[in-house]
């Protein structure tokens, strides 16, 4: 089966509405998921 992996983003999120699209930095990323820093 397919797997829809995640882009957590840890800090500055809160001003983000659905489908809002951004930079970010990858900071981890493991089997299926993805952990980030936005970028200004």
């Amino acid at each position: 089966p397919e797997i829809d992996g995640n882009l957590f983003i840890d800090e500055g999120f809160e001003d983000l509405t659905i489908g809002d699209i951004v930079n970010v930095t990858v900071d981890e990323a493991s089997d299926y998921d993805l952990w980030g820093t936005l970028v200004d």
